[in-house]
């Protein structure tokens, strides 16, 4: 069993770490501006819980099926690429509030392919780990 004092002493999995946490701070901030979004401008609890489902279906799908494909990737490829990707749609999508065409079909787009990505940021990050980490 490695010790905390060890692992933090890992650079590698400090980075992997800090990476992760980031990653799941954006992804909440994120759906909840989305979410903040579909329900202002709309006003409906229906659109507001659709933008949850397509936000959690594609990542709950992808997580069960994609690990298998994630483990042929190069997984920090797979990790920049994807948070450059989400990255990029969140700015789009806030570049389209502002203007104020931000549509609920655009924020139920943008929230399907930020689960999707997510889903593939989450199994390179899991199967990284064990290269990361030390056995003893």
């Amino acid at each position: 069993m490695l010790s905390r004092g060890r692992l933090r002493s890992n650079r590698n999995f400090v980075y992997l770490w800090g990476g992760r946490a980031f990653s799941e701070f954006g992804d909440f901030f994120g759906e909840l501006a989305m979410s903040w979004l579909v329900y202002t401008g709309t006003g409906s609890v229906f659109s507001l819980g659709l933008t949850w489902l397509v936000f959690l279906v594609p990542r709950s799908a992808v997580r069960l099926w994609g690990g298998v494909y994630v483990d042929r990737l190069d997984k920090r490829r797979v990790m920049l690429g994807t948070e450059t990707l989400r990255a990029l749609l969140f700015g789009l999508l806030a570049i389209l509030a502002f203007d104020g065409a931000a549509g609920a079909l655009a924020v139920y787009v943008v929230s399907f392919s930020v689960g999707l990505l997510g889903a593939l940021f989450d199994l390179s990050s899991d199967a990284l780990l064990p290269s990361v980490v030390e056995s003893r």
